[in-house]
């Protein structure tokens, strides 16, 4: 789906976006080098950012080749999950901008709004009859649990180490 790929693209443009252009009186290389390295932890927030925005294509696009037809609901679903994804540069600048929890709640909020609208896409795909091939038990089970566990707050696609504690703890070390 050519504007699906083309929202993940321009969201993940932005992302860079979330990285603030440094300040120097003296453009010397000593001084450019610790005003760069001052913003280190927006660089790391980019590129955490930038995998999970890459993860979040790499699944859609695998889902979306499994689509024979959408009717007008899978349509307005994912308009839905693109509106979420092309939000995510927001976060992730407030979240390089501030070191508070609010800034990492924001964060969490927004991955999990997308999440919820692929589950919703791909819970409505299989009910409707909208794949090629009808999921397997064991395929709509893989694809549920590559949700959150909102039990153990952490993320169990294949491992993803993402808990919001551990993050804040890496994030916000003072």
């Amino acid at each position: 789906n050519a504007m699906s790929d083309n929202v993940f693209a321009f969201a993940m443009t932005l992302l860079v976006l979330s990285i603030s252009v440094p300040v120097v009186t003296d453009p010397s290389n000593r001084e450019m080098a610790h005003a760069l390295g001052d913003r280190a932890k927006e660089f790391a927030i980019y590129l955490a950012s930038f995998g999970v925005v890459g993860t979040f294509w790499l699944r859609h696009h695998r889902f979306t080749r499994r689509i024979a037809k959408a009717d007008g609901r899978f349509q307005a679903l994912n308009l839905a999950y693109l509106a979420a994804i092309a939000f995510m540069p927001y976060p992730t600048k407030v979240l390089g901008d501030y070191d508070d929890g609010v800034s990492l709640t924001l964060y969490a909020l927004s991955v999990s709004a997308v999440l919820a609208m692929a589950l919703l896409l791909g819970e409505h795909a299989a009910r409707a009859g909208l794949m090629r091939l009808p999921e397997s038990p064991r395929q709509a089970a893989l694809r549920r649990a590559s949700l959150p566990s909102s039990a153990s707050g952490r993320w169990t696609d294949r491992g993803f180490p993402a808990a919001w504690p551990a993050a804040r703890r890496a994030f916000f070390r003072r």
